[in-house]
This record gives C-alpha cells, structure tokens and sequence, in this order.
C-alpha cells in the first residue's frame, strides 16, 4: 500500500513539476524559439530522472522489507491456487467431452502447480495476521 502511495505521489510531483517548468518557460524568458525546446526537454528529462531514481530507491527498500517480501509469496500462493482451480474445472470439462490429449496436458500443469503449491505452503495464510 505505502509502494502504491509512494508511485501516485511521484506522479502527483512529476505532473506538477512539468507544468511549472511549462509555466516558467512561457513567463516571459526572452530565449529563441529554437532553443526553447532543448530547454524545456533538458528540464524534464532531469525531472524524469530524479522520479525514476526516487523510484528506485522506493522499490529496492520494498525489496529488503520482510513483510513485503512474505506478502508478495502469498499473493503468488493465493494467484497460484486460483489459476489450479480453473485447471480443474478445465479437466473437468475436457474429460466429458474431449479426448486424452488435453487433458494429459493439463494434467501435468495441474502436478507443476501443486508442486509450487506445496513449496509456497508456509505462505497460505496472509502474513499479517500474526501481527
């Protein structure tokens, strides 16, 4: 939620920043008109820069957080669990009325999603509630 926050707010800071610098280009600077561009370019890629780097830091502080690290495998559990459910259903399907060729295949992704399944277990539960 704070990553969500943070993101909007830098692109609340990124939007204003571009309309001031728009502002202060056309507040009465005597610059030839052929330069004005390059200026205003300049200025907002040193704008985009500072946000991406803001980005960065943001994103590798979520990196070395536990909490997010520990969401993040349950919210691949849960995403994972959902996705075996459809596979079920599928096979279920497929066994009324197709033949064994789909449903062999899917059969093995059915295995390859209960083995992650098996792997992410510690995860089943979300994280915060043993807070």
């Amino acid at each position: 939620m704070k990553f969500v926050m943070s993101v909007l707010l830098a692109i609340l800071f990124f939007t204003t920043s571009l309309h001031a610098v728009d502002a202060n280009s056309t507040s009465g600077k005597a610059v030839p008109e052929e330069h004005a561009d390059f200026e205003n370019l300049a200025e907002k890629r040193a704008v985009v820069k500072a946000i991406n780097q803001e980005l960065e830091s943001i994103e590798q502080a979520l990196n070395e957080n536990i909490m997010y690290s520990k969401y993040n495998n349950h919210k691949t559990y849960a995403e994972i669990e959902k996705h075996l459910e459809e596979i079920s259903a599928e096979i279920k399907k497929k066994k009324k009325t197709s033949g064994n060729v789909d449903i062999t295949e899917l059969a093995v992704g059915h295995r390859s999603l209960e083995n992650q399944l098996a792997l992410l277990g510690d995860f089943k539960e979300a994280p915060f509630v043993d807070l």
